[in-house]
C-alpha cells in the first residue's frame, strides 16, 4: 500500500499505517510531490507538505528510520571512491527503463518530457537504442551545486525532477535539497558535512518555499 501524504491526509498517517499492518501488506508513503507535467503547474501550496514534517514522518517508524541510516552510511561513511560524475544522467532511465506519452512520444522518464522519440514514424528499436542513448550522454555543462553534491545519491532531485520544476536537468530543486539535507543531519549529525538548513548547498540560508510554508494542518474548504 503506497500513498502521497498531503496536508489533507497527513494527520491520518499513522492510521492508514495501521490498516496497512491490519492488511498484512507492506507500507510505502511519499510527501514530495512534482509538478503536473500537462499544464506546468507547479504544487499547490495546500497539498505540499513542509519538510521538517516530511521527515518526521519517515522517522516516525524505526523501520523506515533504519533503512535510511544503513543506506545513508553506505553512502557516506563506507564508499570512499564516490567521485562527481561526468554524465547527468545516472538513473535508469533510458537504461532500464523508458515512458511513452499520450502522443507516442518515448522518453527517458515520466518527468523528462522535453526530448522525446515521435514512435508513430519511427521503431522503438531506434528510440532505444539510438535516440536515447544519446540523451544520456549529455554531460554537466555548468557548475551547479548538485554535481558535486555527496548527498546526491541520497536526494530525490534528479535530471527529470529537475527538467519538470524549471526546465533544467541541471537545476537545484530545493524542496528536495533541504529535504535530503534534515533527513542526513538527524541520522548523522554534523559528521555528514553537511548544515541541516541546506546553507551549504543552497547558497544562501534556506527559506521557507512558499509552497511548502504554513502548518499541515487540514485545509478548510
Amino acid at each position: 500500500l503506497k500513498t502521497m501524504i498531503l496536508k489533507w491526509n497527513a494527520h491520518e498517517f499513522e492510521a492508514m499505517r495501521d490498516y496497512a499492518r491490519d492488511l498484512g501488506v507492506p507500507f510505502r508513503h511519499d510527501g514530495v510531490l512534482n509538478p503536473r507535467v500537462d499544464c506546468g503547474a507547479h504544487r499547490h501550496p495546500n497539498l505540499q507538505v513542509r519538510p521538517e514534517r516530511i521527515v518526521e514522518l519517515d522517522f516516525s517508524d524505526p523501520v523506515r528510520q533504519r533503512q535510511f541510516l544503513t543506506t545513508t552510511q553506505e553512502i557516506l561513511c563506507q564508499d570512499k571512491s564516490w567521485t562527481p560524475g561526468e554524465f547527468v544522467y545516472t538513473c535508469g532511465g533510458g537504461r532500464t527503463g523508458f515512458a511513452v506519452d499520450p502522443y507516442g512520444r518515448l522518453l527517458l522518464c515520466l518527468l523528462a518530457r522535453r526530448s522525446g522519440y515521435d514512435l508513430r514514424t519511427g521503431s522503438f528499436r531506434t528510440g532505444w537504442h539510438e535516440f536515447l542513448p544519446r540523451l544520456r550522454e549529455r554531460r554537466w555543462s555548468s557548475d551547479a551545486p548538485c554535481r558535486t553534491c555527496t548527498l546526491l545519491p541520497l536526494c530525490q532531485n534528479c535530471p527529470g525532477v529537475a527538467e519538470a520544476e524549471t526546465g533544467d536537468p541541471e537545476a537545484q530543486v530545493e524542496l528536495c535539497c533541504r529535504i535530503t539535507h534534515l533527513r542526513v543531519h538527524a541520522l548523522l549529525g554534523e559528521s555528514c558535512g553537511h548544515q541541516a538548513d541546506a546553507h551549504c548547498c543552497l547558497g544562501s540560508p534556506a527559506l521557507a518555499d512558499p509552497a511548502a510554508g504554513g502548518t499541515d494542518e487540514t485545509p478548510s474548504a
